[in-house]
């Protein structure tokens, strides 16, 4: 049974278009599918860590669904994700979004979250330079935003619930935005 997917594992298999993880896989490390021609990965609930840039240089990736529960990035000021990447669904199995994740992808102009969504908190950078997200209706769960979380993104229309209850320094700075409070 898989459950590791080693740092460059996959690394410029440019001529692989799909793959589908099994669900035993906690771990993808750092550049572990950067550079394949994949255009859509599911992140499974099991994953409980992703590299720095394991989807990288993926210019062809159009879609993620991320449904980890509670993953973390093994390191810091890096993204998983190229900013070919277009759309996003977080799962309802997801609670926190890490550190992070889909810094720097400007091309992400879509991110909606399954329902019933799971999802806690968005942490610290997680969308930060996503300039071609325009508008976000984040879930009734969610408990608090990160520090810079949609920062530098340029969110025109942003919902937030009622159920949130801090949000971080910063956390939509540098946006023209239009803020609704539910």
């Amino acid at each position: 049974m898989v459950t590791y997917i080693y740092e460059d594992a996959f690394k410029y298999c440019d001529k692989t278009t799909s793959m589908s993880l099994p669900n035993t896989i906690d771990s993808i490390a750092t550049y572990a599918f950067n550079g394949t021609g994949i255009s859509e990965i599911t992140i499974s609930k099991s994953v409980k860590k992703l590299g720095s840039y394991c989807f990288g240089s993926c210019n062809k990736l159009q879609k993620v669904y991320y449904n980890a529960i509670n993953c973390e990035k093994a390191t810091q000021l890096a993204s998983c994700f190229d900013d070919a990447l277009k759309t996003v669904t977080i799962g309802t199995d997801a609670i926190t979004l890490p550190p992070y994740l889909f810094f720097g992808c400007d091309s992400l102009r879509n991110v909606s979250f399954s329902e019933p969504s799971s999802l806690r908190k968005i942490e610290t950078w997680a969308f930060w330079g996503c300039d071609s997200l325009k508008q976000i209706e984040l879930p009734a769960s969610l408990d608090s935003i990160g520090d810079y979380a949609f920062f530098e993104c340029n969110v025109e229309n942003v919902t937030i619930p009622e159920s949130v209850r801090s949000m971080g320094s910063a956390c939509f700075a540098s946006n023209k935005i239009v803020v609704n409070f539910l």
